[in-house]
C-alpha cells in the first residue's frame, strides 16, 4: 500500500514539473508563433498574450433587413421622441407598433393626394422612415400575411391620430397621400403614451431652415470609426460559384491575368473580381432557381432577398443590407440595396438586382466586411452642414465608402 502511495506521489511530481516547464518553453518562442497556438485561456493570460483577432469565419454572417426602418419617430402632444442608430431600441419599438402599421395598410380606403403643409406631422402618431423607397405591399407582407390595399412606393409611413380616426400618410419624394384606416385610435394613443419626448424635432419646425422638412435636427452626432476588409479570395469565389449552381472546376471557368474569375454555363455567367465586385448575368429563362412567384413587388423582393442571402452567406459582417430603391419600367424591375451599420446608411449602393418580369436578369454587388472601432468621429454641426448643402436636401448621418475601401463618416444630402 505504501509503495502505491509513493508511486502516485512520484507521478504527481512529474506532472507538476512538466506543467512548470511548458510555460517556460513557450516564453522563449517568438510571440508570433505562440500567439498562433491553440492554447487554453489560462495559459494565454499567464503568458501575457493578447487575444488574436477573430477569424473572419467566426464573425456573424450578414443578413438582409426586412421591415426595420432607419428611423422611428413618436409624436405626442408634449413633444417628439425619435429612435435612430440603436438597433435594440428600434427592434423593440417596431415590434410594438408594426401590427398597427399592418392594420393601417390592410384596412386603408382608396385614399387621396394630400396638398397641405407639413403640419400633419404635428398630430400624435408614429412615423416609420426608411432609407429609400419601399413598396407598401412588400412592407405589409413583411409584417403580416397580406399585401394590403395600398400600392404606393414611399420612404415614410405615418400613422396619425386625427379627429376622424387614425390616418395613414405615405410620404415619397413625388407626393404625399392620405388614407383613412380602421386602426384603433385608443390602441395607437396607448402605445404613444409609453414614450417620453426627448426634444427631437424635424427641420420643418425650425424657422429659416433650408434643409428638407424631414431632416432630423441633430446638433451633435458622433459615428464610430469603421474600416473594411475585402473578403473575396479564390476559395470564396469557388464556393460562391458552387452556391449559385456553377461548376467551379469545369471547362467554363477562366481566370484572367488580373485575377478575375469567370464561370459560365449555357444560360448564365458569373464574374468575381479580386476587388470584391460580383456580377451575375442570366440570359435565358432556364435558370429557374431565382424565378419569383410573380412580378409583384413582394415576390420580387422576397426572391432578391434569397439571392443576396446566398451571395452574402459566407461574408462575415457587422453590417446588414437594406432595400433603398425599387423602380419598375415596363417589364424591368430594379432593386437597389445599401449597407447599413447600426441604422447608419453606407453610400453608394452596394447591390443591384434586376428582374425581367418574374425572372432574374442580373445581379451586381460589391462585398465588404465592416469593422467598427471603439473610437468615434464627431460630425460637423448640422446647421453648418445645412448651410453648405443645396437648399431642400434632406441631411442625415451616413458613411461614404470609397472604391479603395476607405470609410468616411459625415452628413449626406439626399
Amino acid at each position: 500500500m505504501l509503495r502505491r502511495i509513493l508511486e502516485a506521489l512520484k507521478t504527481a511530481v512529474i506532472v507538476l514539473l512538466l506543467l512548470s516547464i511548458l510555460p517556460l518553453s513557450l516564453m522563449v518562442l517568438p510571440s508570433g508563433i505562440v500567439s498562433g497556438l491553440p492554447l487554453p485561456g489560462f495559459l494565454t493570460s499567464a503568458l501575457g498574450l493578447t487575444e488574436a483577432p477573430p477569424d473572419l469565419q467566426d464573425l456573424p454572417s450578414q443578413h438582409i433587413t426586412a421591415a426595420s426602418p432607419m428611423m422611428l419617430s413618436i409624436r405626442q402632444t408634449g413633444g417628439r421622441a425619435t429612435i435612430r442608430r440603436d438597433p435594440d431600441a428600434m427592434d423593440e419599438a417596431f415590434e410594438l407598433f408594426s401590427s398597427l402599421l399592418r392594420d393601417g395598410l390592410t384596412t386603408a380606403d382608396s385614399g387621396q393626394l394630400y396638398t397641405g403643409d407639413w403640419s400633419f406631422l404635428d398630430a400624435p402618431g408614429v412615423l416609420f422612415l426608411y432609407d429609400g423607397s419601399i413598396p407598401a405591399q412588400a412592407l405589409c407582407r413583411w409584417i403580416g400575411e397580406e399585401e394590403g390595399s395600398v400600392s404606393d412606393i414611399a420612404g415614410g409611413y405615418l400613422l396619425a391620430c386625427e379627429a376622424d380616426g387614425v390616418i395613414l400618410y405615405t410620404i415619397s419624394d413625388e407626393e404625399i397621400r392620405r388614407y383613412g384606416t380602421a386602426v384603433s385610435y385608443a390602441a395607437l394613443s396607448s402605445l404613444l403614451s409609453q414614450y417620453t419626448p426627448d426634444g427631437t424635432e424635424f427641420a420643418y419646425r425650425r424657422e429659416g431652415s433650408t434643409a428638407a422638412p424631414l431632416t432630423l435636427w441633430e446638433t451633435s452626432v458622433s459615428l464610430p470609426i469603421c474600416t473594411t476588409i475585402n473578403p473575396v479570395t479564390q476559395e470564396f469565389s469557388n464556393t460562391l460559384a458552387a452556391g449559385l449552381d456553377f461548376n467551379p472546376y469545369g471547362a467554363g471557368t477562366y481566370t484572367s491575368p488580373d485575377g478575375s474569375t469567370t464561370y459560365t454555363e449555357a444560360d448564365r455567367s458569373l464574374t468575381v473580381d479580386p476587388d470584391g465586385h460580383i456580377a451575375l448575368s442570366v440570359s435565358g429563362e432556364n435558370y429557374t432557381r431565382f424565378h419569383a412567384a410573380s412580378a409583384s413587388p413582394s415576390d420580387l423582393i422576397d426572391t432578391a432577398g434569397d439571392l443576396l442571402n446566398t451571395v452574402f452567406a459566407d461574408t462575415p459582417e457587422d453590417a446588414v443590407l437594406s432595400l433603398c430603391g425599387f423602380r419598375q419600367e415596363e417589364d424591368l424591375t430594379l432593386l437597389t440595396y445599401r449597407y447599413t451599420l447600426s441604422g447608419v446608411p453606407v453610400y453608394p449602393a452596394c447591390a443591384e438586382v434586376t428582374f425581367r418580369g418574374s425572372a432574374l436578369s442580373a445581379l451586381s454587388c460589391t462585398l465588404r466586411t465592416f469593422v467598427q472601432r471603439s473610437t468615434v468621429s464627431e460630425l460637423m454641426p448640422l446647421p453648418q452642414a445645412a448651410a453648405i448643402a443645396a437648399p431642400g436636401k434632406r441631411l442625415l448621418p451616413a458613411y461614404d465608402l470609397s472604391v479603395s475601401g476607405t470609410v468616411k463618416p459625415g452628413w449626406r444630402a439626399q
